[in-house]
């Protein structure tokens, strides 16, 4: 049905923070792993921008999920 934007985001195994590291070894059923470095606030922002950039519909998914965001922190 035409084309679809993609957006693809390599995050270095070595940079998540898990109760075991994952390098070396599969990762448990549900098990999750965070990523949170000193520049995480700027580079999930970038990746807001560019994934609202994408299409119309992407852009707003972005709205929506912001708008959740904001809601949830004024409680």
């Amino acid at each position: 049905m035409g084309m679809q934007p993609m957006l693809y985001v390599c995050i270095p195994i070595t940079h998540l923070n898990t109760a075991t590291p994952l390098l070396g070894r599969r990762a448990g059923l549900k098990e999750c792993g965070f990523y949170f470095r000193g520049r995480t606030q700027r580079f999930l922002l970038e990746l807001f921008k560019i994934f609202a950039t994408l299409s119309p519909n992407h852009h707003h998914d972005i709205l929506q999920i912001l708008e959740v965001i904001l809601c949830t922190r004024k409680t």
